[in-house]
C-alpha cells in the first residue's frame, strides 16, 4: 500500500508539470517529453516556478498578439492609401514616408521615392542628345518634304513649330507622327497665314517695280512706303508661325497679336528674328555657301533654328497662360 501511494503522488507530480504542448518543466529548465519517463525518479517543482513560466507564455503571447495588430493596422492605412491615391502623410511624421501608429514610427510602403529626381549620368545624358539630334533630323526632312508645294510652307512651319515648342519641355511624343498630325491640324489657319504673307510681299515686289517708271517725289514716297511695310513683316513674320502652333484664333488675329508680340517683348522678337535671318542672308548672299549648304538646310537646319526659337519663345508662353489660368 505504502509503495503504492508513492508511485501515485510521482505521476501527480509529473503531471502538474506538464503543459499543453507536452513539455516538463524539471528543477526549473524546459525539456523535452521523452516517450518513456523513469517514475522511479522524484521531481520537485514548486508552484511559484509553475506561475512564473505561465506568465511568461502569457506576455509573450500578448506581445505576439499586439504585434500581428500593429501590422494588420498598416497593412490596412497602406491598402486605403493606395485606393484613395492620397500622397500627404501626417504633419507629425520625420519624412515623407514615416507615419506613426499606435504610437509607433514605421515605414509607409504605399509612399515609395518615386517623385525623386534620378541624377542623370553622363551616358544618359549623351544618349538624350543623340536621340534628341535624331529626332530633329527626321523632322527637319518631314520639313522639307511639306514646303515642296509652295502653298504649304506656312503648314509646314506651323507643324514644325508645334513639335519644336514641345521638345524644349520634353513633352513630345513620337515626332513623325505628331507632325504629320500637327500639319493636317494647321493645314488651313497655316495656309491661310502663308497666302496673306505672299500677297504683302507680291505687293511691296508691285511697288518697287512701279518706282522705276515714276518721278523723284513719287519714288520717295513708295521708298518710304516699302521701308515702313518690310518693318512691320519683320515684327510681325518671326513670332506668327509660333502663334498658330500654339493658339487657336481668327487668321488676322495672328497677326495683331505677333505684332504686338514683337513691340511688348523686342528681346524675344530680336533673338528670333537674328537666329533665322543671319544664316538665311549668309546663304543667299554667299554663292558658295548655298551650293555647299544647301544640303543642311534639307536635313538639319530649319528644325534646329525652330528648337533654338522655340527655346526662346516657350517661356513666355507658359507665362502667359499661367496669368490667364490666374485670372
Amino acid at each position: 500500500m505504502k509503495n503504492n501511494a508513492n508511485k501515485i503522488s510521482q505521476m501527480a507530480a509529473y503531471k502538474s508539470t506538464e503543459d499543453d504542448s507536452g513539455i516538463l518543466i524539471k528543477g526549473g529548465s524546459v525539456e523535452a517529453e521523452s516517450d518513456s519517463v523513469s517514475t522511479n525518479e522524484p521531481v520537485a517543482t514548486s508552484r511559484s516556478d509553475l506561475a512564473a513560466d505561465k506568465a511568461i507564455d502569457v506576455n509573450k503571447s500578448k506581445a505576439a498578439k499586439d504585434s500581428d495588430d500593429l501590422l494588420n493596422d498598416v497593412e490596412k492605412e497602406a491598402t486605403e492609401r493606395r485606393a484613395t491615391g492620397a500622397s500627404a502623410v501626417n504633419n507629425d511624421t520625420v519624412s515623407p514616408n514615416v507615419r506613426t501608429v499606435a504610437g509607433v514610427s514605421v515605414v509607409d510602403a504605399s509612399t515609395e521615392k518615386l517623385d525623386m529626381p534620378v541624377p542623370e549620368t553622363k551616358k544618359d545624358k549623351f544618349f538624350r542628345i543623340m536621340d534628341t539630334f535624331g529626332d530633329m533630323v527626321f523632322l527637319n526632312i518631314a520639313f522639307a518634304v511639306s514646303c515642296v508645294p509652295i502653298i504649304t510652307i506656312g503648314a509646314a512651319f506651323t507643324a514644325l513649330y508645334s513639335q519644336t515648342l514641345k521638345m524644349v519641355k520634353k513633352e513630345e511624343g513620337k515626332v513623325l507622327p505628331d507632325y504629320f498630325k500637327a500639319f493636317k491640324k494647321n493645314l488651313i489657319p497655316g495656309t491661310k497665314a502663308w497666302i496673306l504673307v505672299l500677297l504683302y510681299l507680291y505687293l511691296i515686289y508691285v511697288e518697287y517695280a512701279y518706282m522705276k517708271v515714276v518721278d523723284e517725289n513719287i519714288y520717295k514716297v513708295l521708298l518710304i512706303a516699302i521701308g515702313i511695310e518690310l518693318l512691320i513683316l519683320s515684327f510681325t513674320l518671326p513670332l506668327l508661325f509660333p502663334l498658330i502652333a500654339r493658339y487657336e484664333n481668327k487668321t488676322l488675329r495672328y497677326f495683331k497679336n505677333s505684332l504686338v508680340l514683337s513691340l511688348n517683348r523686342p528681346g524675344i522678337w530680336i533673338r528670333v528674328y537674328i537666329s533665322w535671318l543671319g544664316p538665311a542672308l549668309i546663304t543667299l548672299l554667299e554663292p558658295k555657301v548655298l551650293y555647299y549648304g544647301w544640303y543642311a538646310w534639307v536635313f538639319i537646319l530649319c528644325s534646329l533654328f525652330a528648337y533654338s526659337s522655340s527655346l526662346i519663345i516657350r517661356p513666355y508662353f507658359d507665362e502667359l497662360e499661367a496669368k490667364q489660368a490666374g485670372q
